[in-house]
């Protein structure tokens, strides 16, 4: 840090979207197919497509970083043709000069760091209950069903628009059951910098507990944690085999 960065409660993710929104045009000629992401032939329901990447900052929420202190975040590439690593480099490097968060502290780039992941959708172990905890707000409907099929659109969706596979089959409709929600629902407001508009994002975070034939879903749930959902993150925190 150059000078003292703060981001609110629940919003760093908000306020590195806004900086993205205003420095990726000055960046990188692939702005607008990374900001509005256009898919051509896109199957039913998917006219419009995912992001091309996704932004996981939320260890960052409450934080106020003085000079000399580093901060980090991570960014989820889906599309390989997209510029995406190179572009958020180049966001961070206008930091120093355009700053971010609220007072604009100025931060300097000091480490890109990249890694590739592969995940299968190939089930393992048999599977009868898991824990599913919201690190940051979703606006997912927690109800097994709902959650699970936003899953599998989530997944789906990006599979078939930047990895060009075939459309996956409909999750069996397995016995899933919530048997118990810690969740609380938390308020929160996002502004833009281009529009001055301001919009709830909030939603729910917390521990969830799902049981039943979960063996299909654990794999859609591995590559969750992954690819983000809802405006939100989890992690899953436990895992009950038969």
């Amino acid at each position: 840090m150059l000078t003292p960065v703060y981001f609110p409660p629940l919003q760093a993710e908000n306020v590195i979207r806004g900086a993205v929104g205003l420095l990726l045009p000055r960046v990188c000629a692939d702005a607008a197919a990374m900001l509005h992401p256009r898919w051509a032939g896109a199957p039913s329901g998917y006219a419009t497509p995912p992001k091309p990447f996704a932004i996981r900052a939320y260890p960052l929420d409450g934080r106020r970083l003085l000079p000399g202190e580093r901060f980090s975040f991570e960014v989820m590439q889906f599309a390989l043709g997209l510029p995406v690593g190179e572009a958020f480099a180049g966001i961070c490097e206008l930091l120093e000069a355009e700053g971010i968060g609220p007072g604009r502290g100025k931060a300097r780039l000091a480490r890109v760091e990249s890694t590739d992941r592969e995940f299968s959708l190939e089930t393992g172990d048999a599977v009868a209950g898991v824990v599913i905890d919201w690190l940051s707000p979703t606006g997912v409907d927690i109800a097994a069903g709902a959650f699970l099929a936003r899953l599998h659109d989530r997944i789906n969706a990006l599979r078939s628009c930047y990895g060009g596979e075939p459309p996956l089959a409909p999750l069996a409709r397995a016995e899933v059951t919530v048997i118990r929600d810690g969740t609380r629902i938390v308020e929160r407001q996002r502004t833009s910098t281009r529009t001055g508009q301001s919009y709830g994002t909030g939603g729910r975070m917390g521990p969830v507990e799902y049981a039943g034939e979960l063996t299909a879903v654990m794999p859609f749930l591995l590559l969750g944690e992954q690819t983000g959902l809802g405006g939100g993150w989890y992690k899953i925190g436990k895992v009950i085999n038969w």
